[in-house]
């Protein structure tokens, strides 16, 4: 006998089939409803890190060497080399020798020496996602033929 015989009898006497997922219709007939699962993949986006670039001021101390020059004054009092009289004599006369130095004069000036660049890259990548999934199958035995699998009778 069919394995769902015994739920049509029940249904012919009034009493409710014997499976609680089969439906009876009025034609006696029963339905076996078959499901699957489906494999569904979404994407969403995660935060995978934050990178924090901080800019800061260091003090370092530099040398520099400059060629400076300072003069200096010198007086000395000499024979004449000859006894002629070339300027004015007998007069006063005040003389002013100014002496020079050179002395280093610091400047400094910013100027931009390098420049960092922020920003995301994305690439694409294809990423193979294996699950396993479920699905119901019937096998139907009938008293004149084989068994067959997966719902299809043989002739």
């Amino acid at each position: 006998m069919w394995p769902w015989a015994g739920a049509l009898q029940g249904l012919q006497q009034g009493r409710a089939p014997a499976q609680s997922g089969a439906k009876a219709s009025s034609s006696q007939e029963e339905v076996i409803p078959l499901g699957e699962e489906v494999l569904e993949v979404t994407k969403r986006t995660e935060n995978r890190g934050t990178a924090r670039i901080r800019r800061y001021v260091v003090e370092s101390e530099v040398e520099e060497q400059v060629t400076l020059q300072s003069e200096r004054i010198v007086v000395e009092r000499r024979r004449p080399v000859s006894d002629k009289i070339t300027g004015e004599i007998l007069t006063e006369m005040t003389v002013e020798v100014v002496e020079t130095s050179e002395v280093p004069v610091v400047n400094k000036r910013a100027r931009l020496r390098e420049e960092i660049v922020v920003r995301t890259e994305r690439t694409q990548y294809v990423e193979t996602v294996k699950e396993t999934v479920r699905r119901d199958e019937v096998e139907i035995r009938q008293p004149s033929k084989k068994p067959t699998a997966r719902g299809r009778a043989t002739s």
